[in-house]
């Protein structure tokens, strides 16, 4: 029985490999048929890569990744120093508005304008945050928000040296006409014509407040123009530092950074009152020494000083964003 058994189980071998040999031999000689038993057949992703590659040897070539080069900056990416900057830009926008306000009866006195013209003034700062936070919420918020902050940091530094710019252009000429109508002696001599009722000055007098009226009629709408821009500006730190932060903190840590923006808030305004009390304690002109001091009629404070130091430190805030 087991004789037969083995007889079998020889014959199923050798009919099996007679069988592989037709096979191989009519693969060999048919390439239709080769390609017609291999159709369908998809290639592994080992086989894929080293196609692509042109690696047909059977190796798999290990494709480390490039070193990434070191950041110089990584070490400023945290949330302290976010807070840092954004803290810092929150001051400097407090101190702008207060000592704008500080420095407007300078203004007043040099340019000869009325409260209602600096109130006006005051409120383009309003205006431009009104008009900027719904477009700059909407874009910013599909967006790096960052980098939105910086961006606006940089409009607020440009708004704030346009304020300065009357001072350069018009100073000294502005200074000298305020001069001239407080110079002692002989008030302007202004009679009563009895035939147009109107009042009638000296030359001198018509001459100063016409260069005076042409300056003003310049320096004011520039500097709404340049307040308006400033409050677009302040818009960026208004609407988008705080949910930023809000955002990247824990839900335990959130109170805790919220509490300290608002206290830190407070002391924006109070440094710009101090900052416009020095600043109009310095003559309009620092270089210069009128020979009076502070108490007399003819002193102009320096009122255009602090602007110059809010640029700066609005410039240094936004790469301090990026």
């Amino acid at each position: 029985m087991s004789h037969m058994f083995d007889k079998s189980y020889d014959e199923m071998l050798i009919a099996a490999v007679a069988a592989t040999v037709s096979n191989g031999q009519a693969g060999a000689t048919d390439p239709a048929v080769e390609e017609g038993a291999m159709k369908g057949v998809e290639a592994t992703p080992e086989e894929q890569e080293r196609l692509a590659t042109g690696n047909n040897n059977g190796s798999l070539v290990c494709k480390l990744p490039e070193p990434e080069e070191p950041d110089s900056c990584a070490a400023f990416h945290s949330t302290r120093i976010f807070m840092l900057v954004f803290l810092s830009g929150w001051v400097l926008q407090g101190m702008f508005l207060t000592y704008f306000v500080s420095v407007t009866t300078t203004i007043e006195k040099l340019f000869k304008v009325e409260s209602k013209t600096t109130g006006t003034l005051l409120a383009a700062t309003e205006i431009g945050q009104i008009c900027t936070a719904l477009f700059l919420t909407y874009l910013a918020g599909r967006g790096h928000r960052p980098r939105w902050i910086a961006c606006m940091m940089l409009v607020l530094a440009v708004g704030v040296i346009g304020c300065m710019m009357p001072h350069m252009a018009y100073g000294t000429e502005l200074l000298e006409v305020h001069l001239d109508s407080h110079t002692a002696g002989a008030g302007p001599i202004c009679a009563l014509d009895k035939n147009s009722s109107l009042i009638k000055c000296d030359d001198a007098q018509v001459q100063s407040t016409k260069t005076r009226s042409s300056i003003t009629a310049v320096v004011i709408p520039w500097l709404f123009i340049c307040l308006l821009v400033v409050g677009v500006g302040q818009t960026g730190i208004a609407t988008l530092g705080i949910p930023y932060v809000d955002d990247n903190v824990g839900s335990r840590q959130s109170p805790l950074y919220m509490a300290i923006t608002i206290g830190i808030r407070v002391i924006g305004p109070a440094l710009g009152f101090m900052l416009g009390a020095l600043c109009t304690r310095v003559y309009v002109d620092p270089l210069a020494d009128p020979g009076y001091d502070n108490t007399d009629p003819r002193w102009v404070g320096a009122w255009w000083l602090a602007f110059a130091h809010d640029s700066v430190c609005a410039e240094l805030k936004k790469k301090g964003f990026k």
